[in-house]
């Protein structure tokens, strides 16, 4: 058995697009509003996906992810938070992995990890959160794990990081910009 990998899903596959590309702003933008659009943005990242040399510039999930190593063996979780758009994200990042390092890969999508309801977060999302890796890690007791919080929610991260912490697990630390 491979490595256990934990990463929290941003949305920054889809901004990082946006910066480059106008006719992806319109059709995420009409994504937001309208739930028929979801295999159009699939397929549109993909396109990008397929045609981008530096594959660490598509999205900081990517970029860490690499920087780690993921192998055949290894299982990929993918957090995501109680939105479309964070369980589009890491829909695309697991098929991803799958197709592009043969790795197992799976979406969690933690009920009330919101960003925009500080009671339900506190109260029932980092709780939901909390359990369903300890789930994960009890039923894997000699596998390597390792939490990757570089993408996804910064609300998440101290609560990984005290996991990583209380069970010696790696959480490796990517920072976009080197601190000098």
């Amino acid at each position: 058995m491979g490595k256990i990998i934990f990463s929290t899903v941003g949305t920054s596959i889809f901004t990082n697009i946006m910066k480059e590309d106008k006719n992806f702003q319109e059709l995420y933008r009409s994504y937001t509003q309208n739930d028929e659009k979801e295999e159009k943005i699939k397929s549109y990242v993909w396109s990008i996906i397929k045609s981008q040399q530096d594959k660490d510039k598509i999205s900081a999930e990517i970029k860490s992810l690499n920087k780690i190593g993921v192998a055949d063996d290894d299982i990929l979780y993918f957090i995501v938070t109680d939105t479309r758009e964070s369980r589009l994200a890491g829909d695309i990042l697991s098929e991803y992995f799958e197709v592009t390092f043969n790795a197992t890969s799976k979406v969690l999508s933690i009920t009330n990890l919101v960003v925009n309801d500080s009671v339900k977060f506190e109260r029932e999302g980092i709780k939901n959160l909390i359990e369903k890796i300890l789930e994960i890690i009890e039923q894997n007791p000699y596998a390597e794990i390792i939490f990757n919080p570089t993408g996804g929610y910064k609300g998440v991260v101290p609560y990984l990081t005290i996991l990583g912490m209380i069970y010696n697990k790696k959480l490796p630390t990517y920072l976009k910009t080197p601190i000098i």
